[in-house]
């Protein structure tokens, strides 16, 4: 976020002003959001996303594009991410569940 610009020089350019006022907030931004991070970092729901995360990750590429899938159709974030953690990562393993089917081509054979 960008706060109004003071003044331009002569000609139109950007002034020193400017570029001290965009100074000052991109300062403050980095600062809140440090203090939201530093908050969060520390949070038991924090830790529960990080858990979440490396669940969801150990499932393998074919679900995590599913999972992906959901969220970009509009399904909850959080509520998603904990019903892939309950999924059964070595029988998703064992079955080839964890990765994508080969692609299928219908071949015709010359028929008319």
């Amino acid at each position: 976020m960008f706060s109004q610009q003071k003044g331009r020089s002569a000609g139109g350019a950007t002034g020193l002003d400017d570029i001290v006022c965009l100074a000052e907030n991109d300062i403050k931004l980095v600062e809140k959001s440090s203090q939201t991070q530093a908050k969060f970092s520390n949070s038991r729901e924090f830790l529960r996303l990080k858990q979440l995360a490396a669940r969801l990750h150990s499932l393998g590429p074919a679900p995590l594009f599913y999972f992906l899938r959901e969220i970009e159709a509009g399904a909850d974030l959080r509520r998603s991410l904990e019903e892939y953690a309950v999924l059964p990562a070595d029988l998703i393993h064992a079955y080839g569940g964890d990765q994508f089917a080969p692609a299928l081509r219908a071949v015709d054979g010359g028929r008319s």
